[in-house]
């Protein structure tokens, strides 16, 4: 399991019903200093998921 995840909320995924970091093989894993990174590089994502009520 990846530590330092995005999307690790508490004891499960955020992003996925299931943990698939367990087995090793997450398609969506980032980290969160990676995660930091691209929302400055993409501003504009940022208020698009605000405007659809993404609460992230």
């Amino acid at each position: 399991m990846y530590k330092d995840c995005f999307a690790l909320a508490e004891v499960q995924c955020g992003v996925l019903k299931k943990m698939m970091c367990k087995e090793g093989v997450c398609p969506f894993y980032k980290s969160k200093k990676r995660f930091k990174e691209e929302q400055q590089m993409y501003p504009h994502q940022n208020d698009t998921q605000k405007r659809k009520g993404d609460k992230r």
